[in-house]
C-alpha cells in the first residue's frame, strides 16, 4: 500500500492573462490551474494535502520562501484519480471554461482574488501531503 500524488499538469498562464480595471477577472483565475495524480495504491484524504509555490522579490530573485496557497478540505483522493486546483474563487464555479475541466475528477478552488503562479519570474510549485 502506498500514498503517492503527482503533480501531472499545470496552467501557470491562461489566455489573455489581463486584468480588466487592475483586477484579475474570474474565468482567467479560474483558468489557472494545477493537476494533482494520486499514483499510488491507497487514497489520500485531502485534509491531509497542501499546495505551494516559490516566492521572489521585485527583481525575481528566489526569497528561498514558499507560499501555501490551497490546503484540502474532505473526502478523499482516490487511486488514479485526478484534482484540479483551480486559483480562482468556488462562488465563480459557473464560470469555468468547458477546455479547463477537462482530464480531472475533482475540482478544488484556492478561492484567490489575484493570479498565484509568477510566469515572469517562473516558480516551482510543490504538493504535500502525509
Amino acid at each position: 500500500m502506498s500514498k503517492i500524488l503527482q503533480i501531472t499538469q499545470a496552467k501557470p498562464n491562461p489566455a489573455g492573462k489581463d486584468k480588466a480595471g487592475n483586477i484579475p477577472k474570474p474565468e482567467q483565475l479560474l483558468a489557472e490551474w494545477v493537476n494533482i495524480k494520486n499514483i499510488g495504491t491507497e487514497a489520500v484524504p485531502f485534509s491531509t494535502i497542501s499546495l505551494s509555490h516559490t516566492l521572489f522579490d521585485q527583481n525575481c530573485r528566489n526569497t528561498n520562501r514558499t507560499e501555501v496557497y490551497w490546503t484540502g478540505g474532505s473526502d478523499s483522493l482516490q487511486p488514479n484519480k485526478v484534482i484540479r486546483i483551480q486559483t480562482g474563487n468556488f462562488k465563480d464555479k459557473h464560470l469555468i471554461n468547458p477546455s479547463d475541466d477537462i482530464g480531472n475528477d475533482w475540482n478544488s478552488f484556492a478561492n484567490k482574488d489575484n493570479f498565484v503562479l509568477n510566469n515572469r519570474c517562473g516558480d516551482t510549485i510543490t504538493v504535500a501531503w502525509t
